[in-house]
C-alpha cells in the first residue's frame, strides 16, 4: 500500500474514533425524551463524526509542507480535503433534520420551525446559525457558482461556522464535557483545526516564503494556449522538474487570486516558463491582458510527480496543458541523458494545430535512442485507448491531463491488471 493511502486511512480512522469514545459514555438525551431513540442516536453520531471530519478538512487544506510529503503531493491532500469536507457537510446537514423528524408527520409546522434559530437556548441557536451558514456556502459553490475569486473569499467564512459548530457541540446535550476522553479528543481536533484555519487565512501570506518574478515574454501559441517566461527579481526558485507553484500576477488589471501552474523549464535555466490554457475566467483574462513587465508572486514549489523515482521502463501520457511536466522532464534529460531509460511518450491533443511542443520532444529523441513519440490526434484517430499501448504491465505509467482522460485511462489500466502502484498522476485542474 502506498504511503499516502496509509495516510488517508489514518485520517478516516481518526474521524471515526469518535464513535467508540462516544459509546463509552453516551449522553442521556435519549432517555430524557420519550421518543424513538434511533433518531437521537443517529443524529448525535452524525454530528460527532461530521465535526471530526470537518476539523480534519481544515488541517488538510492548510498546505503544510510536512503533510504534503506524507500524502506524496498537495493534489492528493486537496482531493482528500474535498472528500472529507463533503462527507462532513452531509453528516452535519443530516444531524438537525433527524432531530426535527421527531415531530414528523404529526406536526409539520414544528418540524420546520425546529430547523430555524428561534430556540430558547442559545446553544441550540448557535448550532442553527452554523448549519444555515454551511448551507449558504455550499449553495454559493454548487448552485449559484460564483466566480473563483469571490468563492475563495466566501470560503474563508467556513472557519467561522466551524467555530460556531464546535461551540454548539460543547454546550449542547451531547455532553462532550462530561466524557473526559471525548473532551480531550475534540479539544485536540478543534485546536489543530482552528490553528490550521488561522494559519491559512491570516498567517500564510506572512509566513510562507515567496519568490518574485517579472514577466519577460508572452507567447500566444494558439487561440487558447500561451507560454509565459519569467525572470527572478530576487532569489531564483529552487524546484524539481515536474513540480508546480502558485502564481499571483500583481497588477490592478487582474484579481489577487493565485493559481497553480506546472513549471516547464529546468532548474538550471535562468528563466522559468509556464504554459497556460484558457479554461475559465481567470485564464481568459490572463490570455487577453497579460503584458511584459508584470510582477509575479510565486509560492511553492509543490508536487512529487518525478520520473526519476520510477523504473527504467516508462510510459508518459499527456493531454492539453498536461504537457507541462513532460516539458520540464525533457529539459532534465537533455541536461543528463540516461541510456537506461526506455520511454514511450503519448502526446494527446484534439487537433493537429495543438501539436505545439513536438519539436522539443523530437530534440530529446535525438539524444535518447529509446525515447519514442506517439502523437494521438483525437479528431483524426479518436482518443487514446489503453488497448493501443503495448506491454504496460512491467512499466511505470505517468499521466497528466484533463480529469476525464485521466479517469478513463486509470480505470482501463486497472481493469487489465496494471498495479495501481505503477500508475502516477497529477490530480489538479489548472484553470
Amino acid at each position: 500500500m502506498k504511503k499516502w493511502n496509509i495516510a488517508i486511512c489514518i485520517f478516516w480512522a481518526v474521524a471515526f474514533l469518535v464513535i467508540p469514545l462516544w459509546i463509552l459514555m453516551p449522553s442521556e438525551t435519549s432517555f430524557r425524551h420519550h421518543i424513538n431513540s434511533v433518531l437521537i442516536f443517529s443524529s448525535e453520531a452524525c454530528a460527532l463524526v461530521g465535526l471530526a471530519l470537518f476539523s480534519l478538512s481544515f488541517i488538510l487544506s492548510a498546505r503544510f509542507k510536512w503533510l504534503e510529503s506524507v500524502f506524496n503531493g498537495l493534489d492528493k491532500m486537496y482531493q482528500n480535503h474535498h472528500l472529507i469536507g463533503k462527507t462532513a457537510f452531509f453528516l452535519l446537514l443530516v444531524h438537525p433534520i433527524l432531530l426535527a423528524l421527531r415531530w414528523f408527520p404529526k406536526d409539520i409546522e414544528k418540524t420546520l420551525w425546529y430547523l430555524l434559530p428561534v430556540h430558547r437556548r442559545l446553544a441550540v441557536n448557535i448550532g442553527s446559525y452554523a448549519w444555515w451558514g454551511l448551507i449558504l456556502l455550499i449553495t454559493l459553490t454548487i448552485v449559484i457558482r460564483i466566480s473563483y475569486d469571490k468563492w475563495k473569499i466566501s470560503h474563508k467564512f467556513m472557519g467561522v461556522f466551524f467555530i460556531l459548530g464546535a461551540l454548539h457541540a460543547y454546550f449542547i446535550e451531547l455532553n462532550i464535557s462530561s466524557n473526559i476522553l471525548l473532551l480531550i479528543y475534540f479539544s485536540i481536533l478543534v485546536f489543530f483545526a482552528i490553528t490550521a484555519y488561522l494559519y491559512k487565512t491570516v498567517l500564510f501570506d506572512l509566513l510562507r516564503h515567496k519568490n518574485y518574478y517579472q514577466v519577460d515574454k508572452v507567447n500566444r501559441l494558439s487561440g487558447k494556449i500561451m507560454e509565459i517566461f519569467l525572470s527572478a527579481k530576487n532569489t531564483p526558485l529552487r524546484f524539481t522538474p515536474g513540480q508546480y507553484c502558485f502564481f499571483r500576477f500583481l497588477n490592478p488589471l487582474y484579481t489577487r487570486e493565485s493559481h497553480p501552474f506546472t513549471i516547464c523549464s529546468h532548474p538550471s535555466e535562468q528563466k522559468i516558463r509556464i504554459c497556460v490554457k484558457v479554461l475559465g475566467d481567470f485564464t481568459t483574462h490572463l490570455y487577453d491582458k497579460l503584458e511584459t513587465g508584470t510582477l509575479v508572486e510565486v509560492e511553492g514549489p509543490y508536487g512529487y510527480f518525478d520520473f526519476r523515482m520510477a523504473r527504467s521502463k516508462q510510459i508518459w501520457i499527456s493531454g492539453g496543458v498536461g504537457i507541462a511536466p513532460f516539458l520540464s522532464w525533457s529539459k532534465s534529460l537533455e541536461q543528463q541523458p540516461s541510456s537506461e531509460l526506455m520511454i514511450d511518450f503519448y502526446y494527446c491533443i484534439n487537433r493537429a494545430d495543438e501539436l505545439i511542443f513536438s519539436d522539443e520532444f523530437e530534440k530529446l529523441k535525438l539524444l535518447l535512442k529509446q525515447f519514442n513519440i506517439h502523437s494521438i490526434i483525437a479528431d483524426k484517430e479518436g482518443f487514446l485507448k489503453v488497448s493501443n499501448i503495448p506491454d504496460v504491465h512491467d512499466k511505470d505509467i505517468f499521466i497528466c491531463g484533463p480529469k476525464q482522460m485521466r479517469q478513463a485511462l486509470l480505470k482501463d489500466f486497472i481493469a487489465i491488471g496494471v498495479p495501481i502502484a505503477n500508475i502516477h498522476y497529477e490530480d489538479f485542474v489548472f484553470s
